[in-house]
Formats: structure tokens, C-alpha cells, sequence
């Protein structure tokens, strides 16, 4: 006879506060028209932002405000900060965000940029483990894969690219800083038969992604530069120790404060 096998399903618990940081970014867009209400034949790119530059702002201040942050205003509005402590469930709540954006939105269409290899494989598993709690909440799954800047990946690193960018599904590309950094031997910058003499970034860019910066306070100057390359629709920075000075448009925070008075870090007992 044969035995049954029995899969372990992890549960997740509901958590408020990453709630309130997911729903923090979806407001910083409120008024803004649904893409999927008017959509383009052919065309699965991130529709561009509808709302005036005073709209958005109203919005930015509307949501410090009720989160208790202090207004300051910046440079742009394309670019907002998440402060959430280690150990909170900052990825899971960036994986939820791109659900409720392309829900409320219809943007489709992310890149997930971390600062090294390993954190890469982490997001990676946080993506595996986390698709069928969101399958069953949302009803659909997003397509996620990991580009590797090597030369004898250049077929399969393609067809992603390909999909990436024909695909109505949500679509996340998770890659790490150094592989996109300019460089004459890398990958995305050069002409490839695959994609009929074009760039893979130039082909990337033409969807305007939304970057999902993981830990950017670890960038340098040239990545902070080369992410342009990408023409984001906007880019929302995830990290516990933002960099100061660089905290543009903070639209939440959860710091080691706040985490330890709501028990959401582990006590350690002598």
C-alpha cells in the first residue's frame, strides 16, 4: 500500500503592522487609475503615474501624518522609504505590497535589488515559502526569478527577460547591485540575437518597473547612478538603518523601539 504523502504548510500569522506599511505605499497613490480599467492591447508595462506632483505630495503628507513621521519635503516623488526593524517580516511586506499595488493599481511589473549573493538566495526562499498563503489570499501567483550575471546563463537569464516583459502576470526579477553595475562585459548592456539586436536593459526599461531597493543603504555611488538605467516608475527603499540624509519621503517606520514594545523581537533571558 501505498503511503500518503503529507506536505507541511506553513501558516502565517496576520500582522497589523505590516498592514499598515503595505497599505502606506498604496496610499502614496490614492486617485491614481487603475491600468487593468484601461489597458492597452498588447502592452504589459507599468501604466505611468496619472496623478499631478501636488497630489502625490498631499498624499505622502496624509500618510506621515497619520504614521506619526514629520513631513520634510524632497527632492522628487519618485522614491520612498520603508523604515522596518530586522526580524519583522520586511520582505514578506514588500511581497504583499506588490500584491495590493497591482491590485488597487494594476502595475504588474518589479525588481527586487539586494546588496549581496546570499541575501538574493534568501529573498529567493522568502518567494517560494510565501506563494501559497498569497495564492489563496489574492487568487493568483506572482512569477519570480533570480538573474544571474554569468555568460552560460545568458539563454535562460533571456527567456526570464522575455517573459518578464510579455507577461500580464505580476513579475518580479530578483537580482543583486553588482549585476547590473556598468561594466563592458556585463550581460544587459550588450546587443544579443536572442532579443533581435536589443539591450536586455533597454527591453527591461521599457516596462517602467518598480525598483524594491532591499537594504540600500549598503549602495554605492554607482549603483545609485546605474539604477536610473532601469527608467523605475519609482523606487521604494526597505531597511532598518537608513542611511541619513537619504531617508527620502519616509512613509513608515517600525524602528527597534518600536519593535520591542510590541514584542516583535525575540528577548533573550540569562
Amino acid at each position: 500500500m501505498k503511503e500518503k504523502e503529507h506536505l507541511m504548510k506553513l501558516k502565517f500569522k496576520h500582522q497589523q503592522y505590516q498592514d499598515d506599511a503595505v497599505k502606506s505605499l498604496v496610499d502614496c497613490f490614492k486617485g491614481q487609475e487603475n491600468a487593468k480599467d484601461k489597458s492597452e492591447i498588447f502592452f504589459y508595462g507599468n501604466k505611468l503615474i496619472t496623478l499631478k506632483k501636488t497630489e502625490i505630495e498631499e498624499n505622502i503628507k496624509n500618510v506621515q501624518k497619520r504614521n506619526g513621521i514629520s513631513y520634510t519635503k524632497a527632492k522628487s516623488l519618485d522614491e520612498f522609504s520603508i523604515e522596518m526593524e530586522t526580524g519583522t517580516g520586511k520582505t514578506f511586506t514588500y511581497i504583499k505590497s506588490m500584491y495590493e499595488l497591482n491590485k488597487a493599481y494594476g502595475w504588474s511589473k518589479f525588481i527586487v535589488i539586494v546588496p549581496t549573493i546570499a541575501i538574493k538566495e534568501g529573498v529567493k526562499k522568502s518567494f517560494d515559502i510565501t506563494q501559497d498563503y498569497f495564492q489563496d489570499l489574492y487568487h493568483k501567483k506572482i512569477r519570480y526569478f533570480i538573474y544571474d550575471n554569468t555568460s552560460n546563463m545568458e539563454k535562460n537569464n533571456i527567456a526570464n527577460i522575455n517573459l518578464f516583459v510579455s507577461d500580464d502576470l505580476i513579475q518580479v526579477m530578483i537580482i543583486n547591485f553588482q549585476s547590473f553595475n556598468s561594466d563592458l562585459t556585463n550581460i544587459l548592456y550588450k546587443e544579443l540575437d536572442l532579443l533581435q539586436s536589443r539591450r536586455p536593459i533597454d527591453v527591461i526599461s521599457s516596462v517602467n518597473p518598480i525598483l524594491i531597493l532591499d537594504e540600500p543603504q549598503t549602495y554605492g555611488k554607482e549603483t545609485k547612478r546605474t539604477l536610473e538605467n532601469f527608467n523605475p516608475l519609482f523606487k521604494v527603499r526597505y531597511s532598518a538603518t537608513h542611511k541619513k540624509g537619504e531617508e527620502y519621503n519616509k512613509i513608515y517606520k517600525l524602528d527597534a523601539i518600536d519593535a520591542y514594545n510590541q514584542k516583535l523581537v525575540k528577548k533573550i533571558y540569562v
